[in-house]
């Protein structure tokens, strides 16, 4: 989950930075895809955690099984969302399809490696709550400032909730940086 706190913060300063470049590099008529941008990297926040760690620890624990029902009903959340999204929001439509099944991925992800006692419980949902809300500002104010401030809020909250696990990640991070013999 800290680790998904940190992506969560890179993404939206990638995206913040699209806001800033794509007008110039691209010209004005790409003023408007940072929106999508943001939007898609809350699918990255929601991947992120799969990607890095529950696949691989449900293939190492023989429940290759898990992936396939996450597979299966993330592909057909978003077909159903992007069925019903597209036609009324456009390409945004599109992204927030892209969002929910990434988000639904997660969680079957997560609790059906929970039910399988294979994960202790965490706050792993609760680390993508921040990009999702940044994502929800800004499809709703588009104001780049809001959203980012509301991620940054969100994302606070949250690490102040939770701060014993990014002691304990800082803690791991450092004696291993001390245990370790750097050449002369």
């Amino acid at each position: 989950p800290v680790l998904n706190i940190f992506w969560t913060i890179f993404c939206a300063i990638v995206s913040v930075l699209s806001w800033i470049l794509f007008p110039s590099v691209f010209g004005s008529g790409f003023g408007e895809s940072y929106k999508i941008l943001w939007i898609l990297s809350s699918s990255s926040v929601c991947a992120f955690p799969v990607l890095m760690g529950l696949a691989t620890l449900s293939n190492a624990h023989s429940k290759t099984t898990i992936s396939m029902y996450a597979s299966i009903g993330a592909a057909l959340t978003n077909v159903l969302l992007n069925y019903t999204l597209i036609p009324k929001f456009g390409v945004l439509g599109c992204a927030w399809a892209t969002v929910g099944s990434a988000f639904v991925h997660l969680s079957l992800f997560y609790f059906q490696l929970r039910r399988r006692t294979i994960l202790d419980r965490s706050w792993l949902l609760m680390s993508v709550l921040a990009s999702l809300f940044g994502s929800i500002l800004l499809s709703v104010t588009s104001n780049i400032a809001v959203a980012t401030a509301g991620l940054l809020c969100v994302a606070t909250i949250i690490v102040l909730f939770h701060f014993e696990s990014l002691d304990y990640t800082y803690k791991i991070v450092r004696g291993r940086l001390a245990a370790a013999k750097w050449p002369q």
